[in-house]
């Protein structure tokens, strides 16, 4: 009995540490609020919605706002090309990505810090049920949307948003990209960057996504003190299904 006794003591103690452990990492909502590890993390980026009209004025692209469709694949469309040749500020970009209305945007309390070594930080919360949409517009390259959805099923069963960081350092030329992973973490958990090929995998992710964009052609892209240098082509238009 008291062996009874004690193996329940000591699966209690393994139950309640799993969920403050699961909290810690960001992954269980209510637990995760409670020692703040659903925040993401600041990178001391302020700004507003200026910036996000500063950065839309520069870009050259007229967003407009159009009713929800069926196919997430379809849900962004471009047309024109105009040229830029331009620099965009860390807050400026931190408050495009924040101010979209994109019903599949994944991403909210959005912050990208450019460092002087060039490197950049990007700090967000996920929204997990916008992944799926996100995924059909992007692609995975050989990965197809069930592998993803296998992939995350326990953080999608978890109903959260987890906070994500990464660290990197990249630039583009000729519509083509150079990206090197420095750090990635989701909630308080570093993800082992020497186990798979994560440089090659984002960059396939990014270049997808250029290829999509009609009109877009990067001739030169390069980040260093607060700000995105960046020289190429741009679409004129961009109809976005709105959230």
């Amino acid at each position: 009995m008291k062996l009874i006794r004690l193996f329940l003591l000591l699966l209690f103690f393994l139950i309640v540490g799993s969920v403050f452990y699961l909290g810690y990492l960001g992954f269980i909502p209510i637990i995760s609020g409670f020692m703040g590890a659903n925040k993401a993390k600041d990178l001391g980026v302020k700004y507003t919605k200026a910036n996000f009209d500063s950065y839309v004025e520069k870009g050259k692209t007229k967003i407009v706002m159009v009713s929800q469709g069926t196919d997430p694949a379809k849900s962004v469309k471009y047309s024109g090309q105009t040229s830029v040749n331009d620099s965009f500020s860390q807050e400026d970009i931190s408050a495009r990505l924040n101010y979209s209305n994109w019903k599949y945007m994944p991403a909210s309390n959005t912050q990208v810090r450019v460092n002087s070594d060039g490197s950049v930080e990007f700090s967000a919360n996920v929204l997990m049920e916008r992944l799926p949409g996100f995924v059909a517009f992007t692609g995975l390259g050989k990965y197809s949307l069930d592998d993803f959805n296998k992939g995350l099923k326990y953080i999608n069963l978890a109903k959260v948003s987890p906070p994500v960081y990464l660290k990197f350092k990249a630039g583009a030329v000729n519509n083509k990209v150079n990206l090197n992973l420095q750090s990635a973490r989701i909630g308080k958990f570093n993800l082992p960057l020497e186990k798979f090929d994560a440089d090659a995998a984002l960059t396939q992710i990014v270049e997808n996504v250029f290829d999509k964009v009609d009109g877009f052609y990067a001739k030169t892209v390069s980040f260093s003190n607060g700000q995105m240098k960046f020289e190429g082509t741009v679409p004129e238009k961009q109809e976005v299904e709105s959230n």
